[in-house]
């Protein structure tokens, strides 16, 4: 290594470059550090050892916040957070930019062995390496329990494009990780924007796939047409897709023979397509009537209102844009899509 901390340490607008030597760790710490404005490049140990490890931090205890750094041309990880004595370090507003498609391997950072990671704002691409010696892979992020149980990332704001797999969440199928995601970017991944090795459900709500369909899901989501997302992954909602909700959300009990009015309302963001109509189909409880049923003209302007009783308890409501001034709704807002008045007729909880 070129530095190894004891106390804790503050590296600031420094510039490490290991061209001409096999640099297994360039920064080892086991104790608290900050790295900001960094430089950090050419740290490779070369196959068939597969190593090259810009920061290797094992908090024993003690917490690193790694800010603001760029990282090329490193041997396999950026940042190692390894152990439970980094209960709150942060990788936050950094560049790492992989080696490409190689007998190499890449990763960002990688955080396990019971570390607590916030992640934020870095920009990940270009971690497409093979290890030809077992098949490993690369990701933009590699987070896992492998070698002890803790590990805990959230992972929000980020742009993960271009690698292998954006997150590799575990090694094996005893991973228990606990990972969540919101806000990133993980269009033109190759393989997985997240992939999960373990029957451990992890949470990976509002991120962009690639399009406003969704990542592709085999059984979740067949139609989706973004990168592909693995099992035991919860993604839905996620950023493109509109949404319905109904105002009040709760409002009951409802007494016997009293009316409420609900409007339904679509919601969407700067990454939806343009909407020029609607069909819905709204199902109550036997016991519960349907009365006036009005549009809200989301259009607005002429637009097409239909609804129509099913005789099944449920109504098929559509509205389309139909001459001038009506347009399409665009952009990120909620929209009033029409209301409906509810009366129960049975006693019993609505």
């Amino acid at each position: 290594w070129f530095l190894h901390t004891a106390g804790h340490f503050v590296l600031q607008y420094l510039e490490l470059d290991g061209t001409g030597y096999d640099v297994h760790q360039a920064i080892r710490s086991t104790s608290t550090g900050e790295m900001d404005n960094c430089a950090v490049r050419n740290i490779v140990y070369p196959p068939p050892v597969y190593a090259g490890i810009a920061l290797a931090a094992f908090g024993a205890p003690g917490d690193w916040d790694v800010t603001n750094n760029t990282f090329d041309n490193i041997g396999r990880i950026g940042c190692l957070l390894f152990g439970t004595g980094l209960t709150g370090s942060s990788f936050v507003d950094n560049v790492y930019t992989g080696k490409g498609a190689g007998d190499w391997l890449d990763y960002a950072c990688d955080i396990s062995a019971g570390a607590v990671v916030h992640v934020e704002g870095n920009t990940i691409t270009n971690n497409l390496g093979v290890a030809s010696s077992d098949g490993s892979t690369s990701a933009g992020l590699l987070v896992s329990t492998y070698f002890a149980p803790g590990t805990t990332a959230t992972i929000v704001d980020n742009a993960i494009t271009g690698n292998t797999s954006g997150i590799a969440v575990g090694y094996d199928a005893a991973d228990v990780s606990v990972v969540s995601g919101s806000g990133n970017d993980f269009s033109g991944n190759v393989s997985y924007g997240v992939s999960n090795s373990a029957e451990n459900w992890v949470e990976f709500y509002n991120n962009w796939w690639g399009d406003s369909s969704g990542p592709l899901h085999p059984t979740n989501n067949p139609t989706g047409t973004g990168v592909l997302v693995d099992d035991f992954i919860y993604f839905e909602p996620w950023i493109g897709l509109s949404t319905v909700a109904v105002v009040p959300a709760a409002t009951g009990p409802i007494p016997c023979g009293t009316s409420v009015t609900l409007t339904f309302n679509l919601t969407t963001d700067d990454y939806t397509p343009d909407v020029f109509g609607y069909n819905a189909v709204v199902r109550a409880p036997m016991g519960v009537d349907f009365g006036a049923i009005a549009s809200l003209d989301p259009f607005g302007g002429t637009t097409t209102f239909l609804k129509y009783d099913n005789f099944d308890n449920s109504w098929t409501i559509s509205g389309t844009t139909t001459g001038l001034p009506s347009q399409p709704i665009t952009g990120a807002g909620t929209y009033g899509l029409f209301t409906i008045v509810f009366t129960p007729t049975v006693e019993g909880d609505h």
